[in-house]
Formats: C-alpha cells, structure tokens, sequence
C-alpha cells in the first residue's frame, strides 16, 4: 500500500516538512493525493535517497532498512 508523509518521516527519521519538502522538489518519487504526498514504497524512496551520493538522509535511510529487515 501507500505510505503517508509521516509515515515516512518517522522511518526516516525527519520531520513531516522536509519530507514534503523533498517530495515538491522532485528529490523524492512521490505522488500528490489531493494536498497531500502519498510514497509508493519505503524502498523506492530510500533508493532514491541512496543515488544521492554522500547524502546523510540516504545513509540513516539505509540504516532503516538495514534495521526494518
């Protein structure tokens, strides 16, 4: 299913802002459901995350997932 923004930012481990933030500013694949962004999938975005070398985001991410599995 989808994952909401504070869904997101709790795995994350970022605030529900610079998750939508990164959404607006296409950093992140994401889907706008009315007024809000909807995320296909913690992965997807953590891949995503991962390309952006040298990202802390993308390495907490990475540890996340490491933790999730």
């Amino acid at each position: 299913g989808m994952i909401t923004v504070d869904q997101l930012a709790t795995e994350l481990r970022l605030a529900p802002f610079t998750v939508r933030k990164y959404a607006r500013l296409n950093l992140i694949p994401a889907i706008k459901v009315g007024r809000d962004w909807r995320f296909q999938s913690l992965e997807e975005v953590v891949s995503t995350l991962a390309v952006t070398k040298g990202n802390k985001t993308a390495k907490s991410a990475a540890m996340a997932m490491r933790r999730a599995a």
